[in-house]
């Protein structure tokens, strides 16, 4: 049985273990100081709808989310740096299978210059496992 805890668990530690040295990360529940001049990403996951896939004595129920990194970037070269960045972490984490988890396919959101120096760009990448009751 995959639990939302041991979800999340497998998630970061795809991201991190591929992700390596490429930027720092900022973890849910972390302290951080995001460094200055030099880029960096934040990976949030967020469970959402669960659905009922089976009755019986041991119910199945599938579980949806999302896996979201945000890409800050140096300001000034018109996204590039972000962007480039973001083509990495659609790599790390698109059509990827980890642990009972199921990454889909990831989507690039442009958001722009975050008012601190930097370039922000998202990406999202749904995911979903399923989950028997015990």
């Amino acid at each position: 049985m995959i639990t939302h805890e041991q979800a999340t668990d497998a998630i970061l530690d795809l991201f991190a273990t591929a992700w390596a040295n490429a930027t720092p990360i900022a973890y849910p529940n972390v302290a951080f100081s995001p460094p200055e001049g030099e880029p960096w990403v934040r990976i949030t996951v967020r469970h959402g709808e669960a659905t009922l896939v089976s009755l019986g004595t041991a119910p199945c129920f599938r579980r949806r989310g999302v896996a979201i990194v945000q890409v800050f970037a140096t300001e000034g070269e018109a996204g590039a740096g972000a962007l480039q960045l973001a083509d990495q972490v659609v790599s790390t984490l698109q059509a990827k299978l980890t642990s009972g988890v199921q990454l889909q396919a990831s989507a690039v959101q442009e958001i722009g210059p975050d008012g601190r120096g930097h370039y922000q760009v998202n990406v999202s990448t749904p995911f979903s496992y399923t989950q028997a009751s015990a």
